[in-house]
């Protein structure tokens, strides 16, 4: 019978080549596996960071966040923080929420002057504008009623109440989210007699 010679080359050959890629597999596998513990043990410091930072502003925040209105300290003003007042076409809750609880403020009489802090720097969209004209529908009257239109971040609306608006002490009026890290801010810039009023969070209709 007639058998074809293997040339032996060609074995050694595809022996090595099965050789490199069970190395470069494992290599490979050994940094897969490096690569998720520290991605995990990455995460879990994060997470820990994280959660003590919160944890130091609900300390900070903790006396000085109110919803029941009752129990709100009288102040000369409130800074109502701004939120798009639609998503998608739709009325944004969390904007409504924000304007009942500053007119029962209002109506309590906790202030006599509400700030509506936003901005009016991109394409149609005038929070403060929004804000005011939601308030005087309400039944605030306009005289009442100051736009800041600076208000880009929390920090702008916290420090320029006192800075631009002479207001060393007053209420902010967000959701108890926003509201945490706005006295948490007040607190750190020496403002200790600011305080905040809960609005209604939006899943609550």
């Amino acid at each position: 019978e007639y058998h074809q010679a293997q040339d032996p080359s060609h074995e050694g050959s595809s022996t090595r080549l099965m050789s490199r890629l069970q190395k470069e597999w494992v290599w490979f596998d050994g940094f897969l596996k490096a690569s998720l513990v520290n991605c995990i043990k990455w995460s879990l410091h994060l997470s820990v960071v994280l959660g003590g930072f919160y944890i130091f502003v609900w300390w900070m925040a903790r006396d000085h966040v109110y919803h029941n209105v009752n129990d709100v300290p009288v102040r000369y003003a409130a800074v109502v923080l701004g939120c798009v007042k639609k998503v998608g076409g739709y009325p944004n809750t969390f904007f409504t929420k924000r304007i009942e609880a500053a007119k029962k403020l209002y109506d309590e009489g906790k202030v006599q002057y509400l700030i509506v802090s936003g901005y009016n720097s991109h394409n149609g969209y005038d929070g403060p504008t929004d804000m005011k004209a939601a308030l005087i529908e309400k039944g605030v009257p306009a005289n009442r009623i100051y736009c800041d239109y600076a208000g880009f971040r929390t920090l702008d609306s916290v420090l320029r109440a006192r800075k631009v608006f002479g207001q060393p002490d007053f209420i902010v009026v967000s959701q108890h989210f926003h509201n945490e890290r706005a006295v948490y801010i007040a607190r750190r810039y020496g403002m200790d007699d600011v305080v905040a009023y809960d609005a209604a969070d939006a899943e609550t209709g």
